[in-house]
């Protein structure tokens, strides 16, 4: 009775330890988690920022090439002009 006791107070013991393992890691876990999500969440951010400063010089350039395309079609319907005279 007494061997049937202490086998049953370690198993016991065991299975205690392997929740409580088990509990812990998840706790640990879901912290690491909150903390990684705020990180992610700052990457994006930054990300965004950096997307929307991209595409506001990607308009200002293409205003640039709009307005250097359009001289260039005058200069040159200037020269054609002044050839044909």
């Amino acid at each position: 009775m007494l061997i049937e006791d202490v086998i049953f107070l370690l198993v016991s013991l065991g299975v205690i330890a392997g929740v409580g393992h088990t509990i812990l890691r998840f706790a640990k876990s879901s912290k690491h988690t909150a903390r990684s999500r705020i990180e992610e969440a700052k990457i994006r951010l930054e990300t965004a920022k950096a997307d929307l400063e991209a595409a506001r010089l990607e308009k200002e350039a293409e205003k640039l090439y709009e307005t250097l395309y359009k001289e260039a079609l005058e200069d040159e319907n200037e020269q054609h002009k002044g050839k044909n005279k």
